[in-house]
């Protein structure tokens, strides 16, 4: 096993523009400017009729008709769209106005607003999709993404999205747009704490809290798909439950709650043991989250859990989650059965300080 790289470098082209093409294996599948193949030796893109993209490596782990998104004057490629992945993200910036404890990305200051280009490949996408947007904090590009989506969805209706988001930065003015688009997005929101201060805290801003708030009662008044979001943390565990009732309360509209395992990268790598709860050897205080928010009638779904670190009664919740890019399954998990429905481990996950109790289901 091994990570997939979704950026390529270049070794040479002869092109100046950024541009966009869909890439295959398949030797007699050329159709237009757009098409490129992948020569015997992996090293090479000829693209019909005009020249070839040489990589700095073989790839080895193309998709049938992968989208690539090219960047000749950085000599970059992105992976835009591989049809064989479980999911496919635009990483739209790296900037962000939060400073979350246990960020996996910590901010810095790059964008990645390629509209134009995202709009080409997007169009070059066969059938139904589902293209995730995250950051950073994508709506602090607010305008341009909702003008963006609004645009694909004009072209291609079949294409979903589903963004991540502090979900700060809504107002009633953005309502109508939302509610034009609630049936192409599914806006996935963090909260960490029924507790303003707690909340706050642990997303590194005051105030978070009161305007994650004013931003869910946006969502709600324009009918919007909405997933929230809650990493589980020691800073937050022992009021999980406190929040499930809180969901079911005051935010009963909701399609679901993710409740989500750390992962081992970026902010949350310092004082990870004052971070990590190690729920495969306490399930007990998130069983009875789960139990409250079935109570209350709504769905919920465990991401980054493998199956082996949940009670066999709630592994139903369990999700496969983590990229296919970014995921791996260690010597313990190589006989188990349930192996192609787990989520596995991060491809950085660090068995020294990580789960006391993974073995093989059979």
């Amino acid at each position: 096993m091994y990570m997939i790289e979704l950026s390529l470098n270049i070794l040479e082209i002869h092109r100046e523009e950024d541009f966009v093409i869909s890439v295959t294996a398949e030797k007699d599948n050329l159709h237009s400017n757009n098409s490129g193949t992948l020569a015997d030796d992996k090293t090479k893109v000829s693209i019909e009729g005009n020249f070839a993209i040489g990589l700095s490596k073989p790839i080895l782990d193309l998709s049938p008709y992968e989208i690539w998104i090219v960047f000749p004057k950085s000599k970059k490629i992105t992976r835009f769209f591989r049809s064989d992945a479980n999911s496919n993200t635009i990483l739209l910036t790296e900037q962000c106005d939060q400073r979350c404890i246990m960020c996996s990305q910590p901010p810095k200051n790059y964008d990645y607003t390629h509209f134009e280009l995202y709009k080409e490949a997007i169009a070059l996408i066969e059938g139904p999709s589902v293209i995730g947007i995250s950051g950073g904090e994508p709506t602090l590009f607010k305008t341009e993404l909702l003008e963006f989506i609004s645009d694909i969805v004009k072209i291609k209706p079949d294409i979903k999205f589903h963004v991540l988001t502090n979900g700060q930065h809504f107002s009633d003015e953005d309502i109508n747009t939302l509610k034009a688009l609630r049936k192409s997005i599914i806006w996935a929101v963090p909260i960490y704490s029924r507790d303003a201060s707690e909340h706050d805290k642990i997303v590194g801003k005051k105030g978070a809290f009161d305007e994650l708030l004013k931003g869910l009662n946006v969502l709600a008044k324009s009918s919007s798909i909405l997933e929230l979001r809650t990493v589980v943390l020691r800073e937050n565990i022992f009021g999980i439950s406190l929040l499930a009732n809180f969901i079911g309360i005051n935010l009963p509209w909701v399609q679901s709650w993710s409740i989500m395992q750390l992962e081992k990268k970026g902010y949350a790598v310092f004082e990870w043991e004052k971070k990590f709860y190690d729920t495969s050897s306490d399930f007990k205080i998130l069983s009875k989250a789960i139990e409250i928010s079935q109570a209350r009638g709504f769905a919920v779904d465990l991401y980054n859990f493998p199956l082996c670190t949940v009670p066999s009664q709630f592994r139903k919740y369990c999700r496969k989650s983590i990229s296919d890019w970014k995921s791996k399954y260690i010597k313990a998990c190589m006989p188990c059965a349930d192996k192609k429905l787990c989520s596995g481990l991060f491809e950085w996950y660090d068995e020294a300080s990580g789960f006391k109790n993974i073995k093989a289901l059979k």
